[in-house]
């Protein structure tokens, strides 16, 4: 289901292919999505101790130049832990996002089928606190047994690089269900990426778009 508005928000699920699926958006899911946002907005903020009421678990940024941050949480009521990631907020940042170049997906750990190709400067940004990140939401995994759910969250650049760790994830911790939330976000990949991605995660990813935005036409499928 995808759905697309001229409003501030268009709702894209990834097996949409009619805008009027829109009137399909029940209030569980648009409540959803407003859940997660509250994570993606968090990832702005230098210091959040209680993300969307969760238990901060820690912070993170690439050791080098610091462009990518976010944090992990842990919210015990709903047995998940929630990866968030900043968007564009500097002009290292604008000049990361202009890495438009498709290239192949090579992450640790991570397999996909041949031709599938991703945005470059956001594959590198993720690749740059990836072991990191997978470490962390390992040890919490190990700590918590109860918790049956990762869930990934952005906006903006930070919804692009939500959507990559989403795939890591899913492959790394097959056990757990992955979940990805996207807000404001490019186009991360080519067509057999979309197609890899929407096959991986089925119903449990969302692009949250506005109609019009130009940005997100910035890597085409």
């Amino acid at each position: 289901m995808m759905i697309r508005t001229p409003t501030t928000l268009g709702l894209m699920h990834p097996q949409a292919t009619n805008p009027q699926d829109m009137k399909n958006i029940s209030q569980h899911i648009f409540d959803q999505l407003v859940h997660y946002l509250k994570y993606a907005s968090s990832a702005y903020t230098p210091v959040c101790p209680r993300p969307n009421g969760s238990t901060l678990i820690t912070h993170f940024s690439d050791p080098v130049a610091g462009i990518v941050e976010g944090f992990v949480a842990r919210d015990a009521s709903r047995k998940e832990l929630v990866l968030a990631l900043r968007g564009s907020a500097s002009f290292a940042d604008i000049l990361l996002d202009t890495q438009v170049q498709l290239v192949p997906l090579v992450s640790p750990g991570v397999s996909v089928p041949h031709g599938v190709r991703v945005h470059a400067g956001f594959l590198t940004a993720w690749n740059s606190v990836s072991v990191q990140v997978l470490a962390i939401l390992a040890e919490q995994l190990l700590l918590h047994e109860d918790i049956q759910t990762i869930v990934t969250s952005g906006h903006s650049m930070g919804g692009s690089l939500a959507t990559l760790s989403a795939v890591s994830a899913k492959q790394r911790f097959p056990q757990c269900r992955v979940m990805s939330y996207s807000y404001g976000a490019p186009r991360t990949g080519n067509k057999a990426f979309a197609e890899f991605f929407n096959e991986s995660l089925g119903e449990d990813v969302f692009r949250v778009v506005h109609t019009y935005d130009g940005y997100l036409l910035t890597c085409r499928l």
